[in-house]
């Protein structure tokens, strides 16, 4: 009984000892992956942004247009009553121009596709047939029929165009005014009655 017993405590005290290492090795093993755990958590943190943030990209475009304005000192150029055969009749007419921009030109062309002035009746219509008359665009000379324009009092007769003509080009800002001299003459002969054409002026910028 005695030896049973010493052999019996020997095999406990093994049994002990053995299963005092597989808990220390178990431990071992815990206390290991919890520090592994704690490197990868640690590794997670350090890994994120310290800050977020978001952005957005917005176009911006602007549109300038100089301010431009066109008006004329009548409505109309009304010569009166000429003398066929007789001295050149003019009539002045003031064309001002308003605007911002730093360079323009003013134009001048016909208002329609027939630059002579024609024969109209009562109601303002171009009369037709054997009764319908014209004078040309050109140069009015006394003894001629013709009309046209000149710019400034040193500029030369010039006839009217069915395309823009320049007759200022506007070097600055501001408002200019520009004189326009309209001509027309009849030669002996020239049928009696109205005659009415048009002209349109416009500005422009360069």
């Amino acid at each position: 009984m005695v030896m049973y017993n010493k052999e019996h405590k020997r095999s406990q005290i093994k049994i002990l000892k053995q299963d005092k290492h597989r808990k220390e090795n178990v431990m071992s093993n815990i206390t290991k992956a919890i520090a592994a755990l704690g490197v990868v958590a640690g590794l997670g943190v350090a890994a994120l942004p310290l800050s977020t943030y978001a952005d957005a990209t917005v176009p911006v475009t602007a549109q300038i247009n100089s301010s431009m304005a066109i008006s004329t000192s009548a409505d109309a150029v009304d010569f009166g009553q000429i003398i066929a055969g007789g001295a050149v009749a003019t009539q002045d007419l003031d064309v001002t121009v308003s605007t911002t921009a730093t360079s323009y030109n003013l134009n001048i062309k016909d208002s329609d596709s027939n630059t002579a002035l024609v024969s109209v009746d009562e109601t303002g219509s171009a009369i037709t047939g054997e009764n319908a008359a014209t004078i040309v665009t050109g140069a009015p000379k006394q003894g001629t029929s013709a009309w046209g324009y000149k710019v400034g009092e040193t500029g030369a007769w010039t006839n009217i165009t069915t395309t823009n003509k320049s007759i200022y080009e506007g070097t600055a800002a501001g408002t200019s005014k520009t004189t326009v001299t309209f001509g027309v003459s009849a030669a002996a002969g020239q049928k009696d009655g109205t005659y009415k054409g048009g002209v349109i002026f416009t500005a422009t910028t360069e």
